[in-house]
């Protein structure tokens, strides 16, 4: 359905507050109370909102961008599929394993912070740090199926690059490499930009966010590199066998001679095609993927500078 995911995201948002808000946490909170932080479940709430949508955006492109390269294959055409599907859809054991451990990554960082899961009885205050854990747990199990699956599709994608043909002529045939490897990375950006929400409450402990940060720092590191790193060593080998070849057909001619015009006719179209070769690139990306994998690169910093300098203004202030 047109917008579906949109209105999906939307409606997350909304569930996700409005179910907060039934358990009373932001009618208010006593400084020092040990209760949920408001800013804490806004994140929450925010980045359930966030990842789901955008993850299936972004698989929709890279599923866009195995499609683009099929031309380009040297493997099987079973092959090809297979990887399709397994871009489009994970297996139901694949994603049991992986909310397992999104759930008990969720329960080690609960009893880190506090020692015990504070689920309590469904009354009073209770139902507050009940909630707040089951958002706790919630956020690390989409987060851990969210970022696991867009690994495992840039593990694909790295197989990919060893099946296809390469020519430092028509790099431009790559290009879905870059996307590949640039849109799961913004998503992954966007969402470390929300992290400094939870740094407007001055009573969260860095350990509410900085787990959460790490797991999924790693991860960016891999949907970043591993599409790209292994179709560059295959361009860049390309690029160095096409030249040696022009060299060696060069250094067997003989030496042009402007008396001779055929000589000359002989060299002008190898030192055209080595010009051409030496500007050929050796990575998949284009200006444009270029400038939006920048712009992300500066807004994420942006926001957690901001969040320090806003803490630090309230705190002048009060």
């Amino acid at each position: 359905m047109p917008g579906a995911r949109w209105g999906l995201g939307a409606a997350l948002l909304a569930g996700g507050l409005g179910g907060y808000a039934a358990t009373g946490v932001f009618s208010g909170r006593a400084p020092g109370d040990g209760g949920p932080a408001v800013e804490v479940v806004v994140f929450f709430c925010l980045l359930v909102a966030y990842i789901v949508p955008v993850f299936d955006f972004i698989s929709e492109r890279t599923a866009k961008a195995l499609a683009a390269l099929k031309p380009w294959l040297t493997a099987s055409p079973a092959t090809a599929q297979r990887w399709e599907a397994r871009l489009a859809r994970k297996t139901w054991a694949w994603r049991g394993w992986v909310a397992l451990g999104g759930l008990a990554a969720g329960v080690a960082h609960n009893l880190l912070l506090y020692g015990t899961l504070r689920i309590a009885p469904l009354g009073g205050s209770g139902l507050m740090d009940t909630a707040f854990t089951l958002g706790m747990l919630l956020v690390w199990t989409v987060m851990m199926l969210a970022l696991s699956a867009l690994t495992y599709n840039a593990v694909l994608f790295a197989r990919v690059a060893r099946n296809v043909q390469v020519d430092p002529l028509h790099s431009q045939r790559l290009r879905p490499f870059a996307d590949a490897a640039i849109y799961p990375t913004l998503v992954v950006l966007g969402a470390l930009a929300l992290f400094p929400l939870q740094l407007a409450d001055d009573e969260t402990s860095p350990m509410a966010f900085i787990p959460g940060v790490l797991a999924t720092c790693l991860p960016l590191l891999a949907v970043a590199a591993l599409p790209v790193w292994p179709i560059h060593g295959r361009m860049a080998a390309a690029k160095r066998e096409a030249l040696a070849a022009v060299e060696a057909e060069l250094a067997a001619l003989p030496r042009p001679d402007p008396a001779r015009p055929e000589t000359l006719e002989r060299v002008a179209p190898l030192l055209a095609y080595r010009r051409e070769l030496q500007a050929a690139q050796e990575w998949p990306f284009d200006l444009g993927s270029l400038a939006r994998l920048v712009l992300y690169l500066v807004i994420v910093p942006l926001t957690w500078i901001g969040a320090a300098l806003i803490e630090q203004v309230v705190e002048a202030a009060l």
